[in-house]
């Protein structure tokens, strides 16, 4: 049987998306969410997991590890329990350096499955993330 999580996990985390971050000391899942941070300045850290589909633990450990780094930095909402992530100048740096490797290594995925497939991809994701509620 093939398993649907773990077929695209092993898409993603293929040696090419591995090796093209591991310069800058930053697993897949960190990647993504400096770019969440970056395109949605103050979000929370819950949204920024159910944007990715991410589990707490590995949104917690991931964000604390960028939050260490200097990359990331979470401000407290006075009055409110929720906290809001940004990008440090330093995160912002980091995300311009890697934004065009990402579009690389993207555009040779797509010239490998196809843009169709990559459609169908995005389309399966789109369900899951809208359905999450009644997957869980």
């Amino acid at each position: 049987d093939f398993c649907l999580s773990r077929g695209l996990g092993d898409v993603y985390k293929r040696q090419a998306y591995m090796n093209a971050y591991k310069p800058f000391d930053l697993r897949g899942s960190m990647v993504s969410i400096l770019f969440v941070i970056g395109k949605r300045r103050g979000i929370s850290q819950k949204e920024i997991a159910m944007a990715l589909l991410l589990d707490e633990s590995t949104m917690s450990r991931d964000l604390q590890k960028l939050v260490k780094r200097g990359l990331v930095q979470i401000n407290k909402n006075t009055g409110t329990t929720k906290s809001a992530a940004e990008l440090t100048t330093e995160g912002c740096l980091l995300l311009e350096e890697i934004a065009p490797i990402w579009h690389q290594l993207h555009q040779k995925v797509e010239a490998i499955l196809g843009a169709f497939n990559i459609q169908q991809i995005d389309a399966i994701t789109a369900a899951i993330h809208t359905n999450i509620d009644d997957l869980l």
